[in-house]
């Protein structure tokens, strides 16, 4: 990671405006470091914010309706409740304390003012960051203005060496060139040029993180000269730009004359991507008649060496993206070459090839590697469907796309997303073909999977018309299923078996395996409400058996899960604990906050049957606050199971014996809660947690009470004899420790200490 420099004034200024202010917003010109500083300054302030400190990053969102979903995404909420709207997700964070830092607001202002104007008042413990290159000009919003990093008095002659090394514009282009020039240092024989670069760059951090490259072939005085002359032609070109805009666009320009024609194409081609590409993605798009595939290896190095391109590894994989700046240079320069449709047709293509691979091995053993490129271009597919969607004829594409993406969906919880891709193809295309069909089943399958079954039946009863009108057999199988599962909900277990039945039978009629092993499973849960043990153990060993052949583990471990339910039912607490726990084990690497509720349900459920009520108060705790972070709720099927637990809990304790550990259960940490679930740690303890006061150091109680006296950082530094920035490490430990986010709470609890 590159080292960050300077600003130490601005991150001063930020850090005591959200102390005291719910909205700082970070205003500055492309470049000039706003999302670095906003990054450093939530850093300093992670230990303030009792639930997180946590980045939603807008750069690569086009439609502002889906500011939600990226927020939630971003804060770890999932969708399985169809609950996440504005209001919704307002209510969420009503009680949380916690920072969100909104980076790249600018292309989206509307939106995000309206998020934020709805979010601050109703969530008081919630602060927001954002970044824009224009205010969101909402009530109460605090601006910093980022100016460039400081520099030397242009109307002065050059500083002396120690007095220039002071400057972070200067400090910045020598950390960075020691990188491009092992050994480059400010001397005296680099001085003079040193400031002169430095005034033309204007201290723009990006300007001159995209000029200390070019050291690796000029020398300082020749990169001053090199900028001379480009600034001097843009200025005769870009007079209505204003002066900082005219810097950046001039080396902008410089690096691209700087690049040979093919990496050129590349950089205005590979601006269509958004959040990150791989190697085979830019050899898909950017290659075309003047610029071969096998070229594009070569480009993509020659940009990484020319900082234009940064390359990343993420999750196993190799990436490439673009600061978002220099990306809306290319695709500047992308328009004026009259590419960006084909291009754009070249990146839908490619990523509706992409999601035709995963769905089909999102069933085997490849399966977590191929979720977990989705992950990573999420953004990308996002951008491919819309460009899809922007096309009278693209609905059918569309459709394909949003299906085929039906257990990315599932595992992810982007379950609203996914019926907002659906309706909108949907809406678009509207012939009677096989596409619609399947189209029509998945998006009823996400309407169940929300709790919202009214949805669904008209999406189950066209699709059921269009695989009977065009004998479609795997049509036909999965709408049988999903109807089964829909009166399973609604508790008509008459119903539910012979269909279930029937879909089991028509999807291994046409060697559908997901659809089987899902079957399998659900005819599991069906006997367990129904209480026929053998049958449904026996379903559920089919499932796994099957799961295994291929390799796959998502639906191994809710086959498991549903052995932990039937063996609970069957009154087998430890071999319902250890399903339970494989269940977790092999849902780990999905990270799907939903299956360790569904452990922790069942978990709740075996310690109540064994009598340990104080422990089954505690996890019904913890399942409350998993339920409430992932926007779901309990199965409506397996409610009066959970109902029927609380009661019995409740009255066996008493109300306030009851409340005390269902408490102590809801604060448990999510790595505590982990431990437990996998039988690595005790059981949660009803002891009472350490007094606050045993928590603290010496030195830490101490300045505490400084802090109640109204004392500021820096009188307290006076008063110890310490450094301030010690005061102000040893004021943010004391906040983490006490989970507290104000100096005010510091004074209220130190004072309460005083009184006992």
């Amino acid at each position: 990671m590159a080292t960050f420099v300077g600003r130490r004034h601005e991150l001063t200024q930020i850090k005591g405006l959200l102390a005291t202010d719910r909205l700082v917003t970070l205003t500055g010109a492309g470049g000039v470091g706003k999302t670095r500083l906003a990054l450093r300054a939530a850093e300093d302030l992670r230990g303030s914010f009792s639930d997180g400190v946590w980045l939603v990053s807008l750069a690569g969102l086009q439609d502002p309706k889906l500011l939600v979903h990226a927020l939630t995404a971003a804060l770890g909420l999932r969708d399985e409740a169809n609950r996440w709207d504005l209001a919704t997700f307002v209510d969420h964070l009503r009680n949380e304390q916690l920072l969100i830092v909104l980076d790249n607001c600018e292309h989206m202002v509307d939106a995000s003012a309206s998020l934020v104007a709805a979010l601050l008042p109703a969530a008081r413990g919630v602060r927001v960051l954002a970044t824009s290159r224009e205010p969101l000009a909402v009530a109460g919003e605090r601006i910093v203005q980022v100016p460039p990093l400081s520099l030397p008095d242009r109307d002065s002659p050059p500083p002396t060496l120690e007095r220039l090394a002071q400057y972070d514009s200067v400090r910045l282009f020598v950390d960075r060139a020691a990188r491009v020039v092992p050994g480059f240092t400010l001397d005296e024989g680099n001085r003079v040029a040193m400031t002169e670069v430095c005034w033309q760059l204007d201290g723009i951090p990006l300007a001159i993180e995209l000029a200390v490259v070019r050291l690796r072939a000029l020398s300082m005085d020749e990169l001053h000269e090199g900028l001379q002359d480009r600034y001097r032609l843009l200025t005769a070109g870009w007079r209505d730009l204003p002066s900082r805009q005219r810097t950046l666009r001039a080396l902008m320009d410089w690096s691209l004359d700087l690049c040979s024609p093919g990496e050129q194409a590349v950089w205005a081609r590979s601006s269509a991507f958004r959040g990150g590409f791989e190697l085979e993605a830019a050899r898909a798009v950017c290659s075309a008649g003047d610029w071969p595939a096998e070229s594009v290896f070569e480009s993509v190095s020659g940009l990484i060496d020319k900082s234009v391109l940064l390359h990343e590894e993420q999750r196993g994989w190799s990436r490439y993206r673009m600061l978002e700046t220099v990306r809306e240079y290319g695709w500047s320069r992308l328009a004026e070459s009259g590419e960006t449709e084909s291009v754009q047709q070249r990146h839908s293509r490619w990523y509706q090839r992409l999601v035709e691979q995963a769905d089909e091995g999102s069933f085997s053993s490849c399966q977590m590697s191929w979720f977990t490129r989705l992950r990573l271009d999420h953004a990308n597919v996002r951008v491919a469907m819309e460009h899809c969607l922007a096309d009278p004829e693209g609905g059918e594409a569309a459709l394909r796309m949003a299906s085929g993406l039906r257990f990315y969906w599932l595992v992810t919880g982007f379950l609203g997303e996914g019926r907002r891709w659906l309706d909108q193809g949907l809406a678009l295309d509207r012939r009677p073909t096989r596409v619609r069909a399947k189209a029509l089943w998945v998006n009823a399958w996400l309407a169940l999977l929300q709790g919202d079954p009214e949805s669904a039946k008209p999406l189950l009863k066209q699709s059921h018309e269009l695989a009977q009108g065009a004998g479609d057999e795997v049509a036909g199988a999965w709408v049988a299923q999903l109807t089964a599962y829909a009166a399973m909900g609604a508790g008509d277990l008459q119903r539910a078996a012979p269909l279930f039945q029937e879909a089991l039978t028509r999807h291994q009629a046409t060697s559908d395996e997901p659809g089987t092993v899902l079957s399998l499973i659900r005819i599991g849960v069906l006997s367990a409400l129904t209480k026929d043990i053998e049958a449904g153990v026996a379903s559920c060993q089919e499932a796994l058996v099957r799961c295994e052949a291929c390799g796959e583990q998502f639906f191994k471990c809710n086959a498991l899960w549903v052995l932990g339910l039937l063996h609970w039912r069957h009154r087998d607490s430890a071999a319902a604990t250890a399903a339970v726990r494989d269940s977790i084990r092999f849902a780990g690497p999905f990270e799907d906050p939903i299956a360790l509720a569904r452990a922790v349900e069942i978990l709740a459920w075996t310690a109540t049957t064994d009598g340990h009520m104080d422990q089954a108060a505690a996890l019904l705790g913890a399942l409350d606050r998993l339920w409430r972070s992932v926007g779901g709720v309990p199965f409506l099927y397996l409610r009066e199971y959970h109902d029927q637990c609380e009661a019995e809990v409740r009255g066996t304790l008493g109300a306030d014996v009851y409340r005390t550990a269902f408490e102590r259960g809801a604060q448990m940490p999510y790595g505590s809660l982990l431990s437990y679930v996998l039988g690595e740690k005790p059981a949660p303890a009803s002891a009472a947690r350490d007094e606050p006061a045993e928590v603290l150091t010496r030195r830490e109680r101490e300045i505490a009470e400084l802090v109640a006296q109204g004392m500021s950082n820096k009188e307290i530094a006076a008063r110890l004899v310490i450094a301030q920035r010690t005061a102000e490490s040893h004021v943010e430990h004391i906040l983490t420790k006490l989970g507290f986010t104000s100096r005010t709470q510091i004074a209220g609890w130190a004072a309460g200490l005083g009184s006992r």
